[in-house]
């Protein structure tokens, strides 16, 4: 469902990256960016995700044991706020090129400071698939670019 979340938004000109939010084996939350759409710096996958989870059950803080399961590595922005969401295990697609995400932050995160803690971070998932929407994304893009006189 992330990935094809993330091609829904490739499909609207928006950098490909979708997240779901898991409970009990129910959806709760959905997201894909929409940062071009919104004009929004914070409309990422992983916030519209909480977002519509917040809508649907008034809540800030999401119920023990929800899962995010993203196309890509989470940014620090996204990471600060699922953190103090509560979700309990992250599972993404590909890696965060430039390495200022989630696995750069889990020293910090593991160390108590913070008064949550993922109990699991997992990344790999369909992998080659969730890399190459980005890289044909971002191929695209830069081509158009080009041809802009």
């Amino acid at each position: 469902m992330a990935i094809d979340l993330a091609k829904e938004a490739g499909a609207h000109n928006e950098a490909p990256i979708g997240a779901v939010l898991v409970h009990e084996g129910k959806v709760i939350g959905r997201g894909r960016n929409r940062r071009e759409e919104t004009q929004r710096t914070a409309a990422h996958a992983e916030l519209e995700a909480l977002d519509e989870f917040h809508a649907q059950f008034k809540s800030w803080r999401l119920p023990l044991g929800t899962v995010l399961v993203a196309t890509l590595e989470p940014c620090l922005m996204c990471t600060g706020a699922l953190l103090w969401a509560r979700v309990d295990k992250i599972y993404y697609g590909c890696k965060d090129p430039k390495e200022a995400g989630l696995t750069h932050m889990m020293p910090a995160i593991d160390s108590g400071r913070f008064d949550h803690r993922f109990s699991i971070v997992e990344g790999g998932h369909r992998e080659e698939e969730c890399a190459a929407l980005l890289k044909d994304f971002f191929k695209r893009k830069r081509a158009s670019l080009k041809e802009t006189p």
